[in-house]
């Protein structure tokens, strides 16, 4: 058996383009997971050979930020601004225009809470992947959702 070399991914320098991909954020996220859930349905017919079916992924990013309501362009007006629209976005996770990445077509959701306590104040948003998520590796091959070959 072939050992296959582990190359760990260093999230430094990140990127995350949002709405057109020429405004970048990085400066007020803290954290940008794309999280994806899907349920198997299993189904036992009489003839004892169980089947079972996966259902088609839903697929939400999750981004944790720093509030910043000084200008109409920073991302936390942008979030309030949009709520409900669906607009793209395109998460680096070493930055640059080389490297991996992860792109969506998302629906912005609510912004969880504006103001706060003492300290820096912090908010999350979901935004609702529309379909799935491209996931390139380092070189550009997509590696999700699978290419379909003939």
């Amino acid at each position: 058996m072939a050992s296959v070399t582990h190359s760990l991914m260093n999230i430094k320098k990140a990127a995350v383009l949002f709405g057109a991909g020429t405004d970048e954020y990085a400066d007020a996220i803290t954290s940008a997971a794309c999280v994806g859930t899907s349920t198997t349905v299993p189904w036992q017919p009489i003839s004892g050979n169980d089947q079972s079916d996966a259902e088609t992924p839903q697929w939400v990013i999750n981004l944790d930020f720093g509030q910043d309501l000084s200008a109409p362009t920073s991302l936390n007006a942008q979030l309030l601004s949009r709520y409900d629209e669906v607009t793209d976005i395109v998460i680096r996770p070493q930055g640059g225009e080389a490297g991996p990445s992860i792109e969506a077509e998302v629906r912005v959701g609510l912004v969880s809470q504006v103001g706060g306590g003492r300290g820096v104040a912090t908010a999350s948003c979901a935004l609702v992947v529309q379909g799935q998520p491209t996931i390139k590796a380092a070189d550009g091959t997509v590696i999700y959702p699978k290419p379909i070959t003939p």
